[in-house]
């Protein structure tokens, strides 16, 4: 059985996460409202004005409710309605027709001692969630928005985004996961360098700012080559993804989004141990995985293993250095006495991403799976119970190793039962 085109891996991902709006009153037949995000960055001030209209002709939405810390987002205003502040959130209660919402929102954040988000005279680089911070919305039932963006800044400044370059346009964002819609993901904006490749019927944009230092061309090339395999495993991947960097005073890792990643300059496509930092990002993009308490390792270990695994199948690495990479991950487990922890961070990381070969061996070996990768087909099985992130564990990945090959796995069942002891 060639597991890579099972039926169950291919199916249409049905469900969803719960909304994050609250649905108040009796049924009634669905109605739109009309929400135009604007942000005006602003270098001079370090960071940004937004403002947020909401439009309707009944009232349909009737509050949202921010998590906005004052050091993050501050002198909020509204054309209409009521707006208080209680400790790290912000309460706007609208009026039936809407109104407007004003904030600045500080765009220089530090993540120890470099920039989580970063603004410039010249450039910008950020996540949406720092321009319009997670809300909770409460509407009445059946109601839903109809979202639109704009973003300004200084004279030549471009914009990328996740949805595509937004250069003096208004945006349309559509989540199917919400009832009140928003923007998510990277954003860079400024004097870019940008490079776009169609790879896998999929638009790849790379973008960092123009003098600093991003493989971009050599970034396309990697994903070339990577992806096709990479899309095999993980073909719930979106039709876009946007890859940013910055300058070296930003964080110096990788960071995932919806279809978008952060890469700092000095990261390798490739380490020295075998592994992908870029990849490693990508599987996180292409799933949307989130861990149940206590099972982050799970989270990150599937990443690490699959970024050595793509790189194998697409002769990126030989067979033998595969094997040699994972002889220098358990070197460090070793060394480090690492275990399945959560979170989960490197040598930890390391552990979790060498049970994830040996379940990957065990689940091979049996006759009926001899030639396919039935771990593929139980992740892809996994995520399909979701239209939005997918919370998994150790026991819900279980479940999909039994659904998708007939058999629980021995080596994971073992796992589970010495992580539940030492617990």
């Amino acid at each position: 059985m060639e597991l890579r085109t099972c039926y169950i891996c291919l199916k249409h991902l049905i469900g969803g996460l719960l909304s994050t709006t609250l649905l108040i009153g009796p049924a009634a037949m669905a109605g739109t409202y009309d929400v135009q995000l604007k942000a005006i960055l602003r270098p001079a001030s370090s960071g940004a004005i937004v403002e947020l209209r909401i439009e309707q002709s009944t009232a349909l939405l009737k509050k949202l409710d921010f998590l906005a810390p004052a050091s993050l987002f501050s002198s909020f205003k509204a054309t209409a309605g009521v707006v208080k502040r209680r400790n790290n959130r912000v309460i706007w209660n609208l009026p039936p027709t809407g109104g407007t919402l004003r904030w600045h929102a500080s765009l220089n954040v530090t993540k120890g001692n470099a920039y989580d988000a970063r603004i410039t005279t010249d450039w910008a680089l950020l996540r949406f969630e720092d321009l319009l911070p997670p809300v909770r919305s409460i509407a009445q039932k059946g109601s839903t928005s109809n979202f639109v963006m704009r973003l300004e800044g200084p004279e030549n400044w471009s914009f990328e985004t996740r949805y595509g370059r937004a250069n003096n346009q208004t945006i349309k964002i559509d989540s199917r996961q919400r009832n009140f819609d928003r923007p998510t993901g990277w954003l860079i904006a400024g004097n870019l360098g940008v490079r776009r490749e169609k790879i896998t019927d999929r638009a790849i944009t790379v973008a960092a700012p123009t003098g600093t230092y991003f493989p971009r061309v050599p970034t396309l090339a990697f994903l070339r080559w990577t992806l096709p395999e990479f899309v095999k495993v993980f073909p719930m991947m979106s039709e876009r993804l946007l890859v940013v960097s910055g300058s070296d005073e930003m964080w110096r890792g990788a960071l995932s989004g919806p279809s978008s990643l952060f890469l700092h300059g000095d990261r390798p496509l490739i380490s020295e141990n075998g592994t992908s930092p870029l990849l490693h990002e990508l599987v996180h993009v292409a799933t949307r995985m989130t861990a149940a308490p206590g099972d982050d390792w799970l989270v990150e270990g599937l990443a690490e293993y699959y970024s050595l695994e793509v790189l194998r199948r697409s002769n990126g690495i030989s067979q033998k250095r595969f094997y040699d990479a994972l002889d220098t991950l358990q070197e460090w487990v070793t060394l480090s006495k690492a275990t399945l922890a959560a979170p989960s961070k490197g040598a930890d990381t390391a552990a979790a991403a060498l049970l994830f070969q040996e379940i990957s061996t065990e689940l091979r070996k049996r006759p009926e799976n001899s030639g396919a990768y039935p771990l593929d087909c139980a992740i892809q099985h996994l995520l399909a119970q979701t239209s939005g992130i997918t919370i998994v564990s150790g026991e819900n990945l279980q479940q999909s190793i039994q659904k998708a090959t007939g058999q629980p796995s021995k080596v994971l069942a073992r796992t589970l039962t010495t992580l539940r002891m030492t617990r």
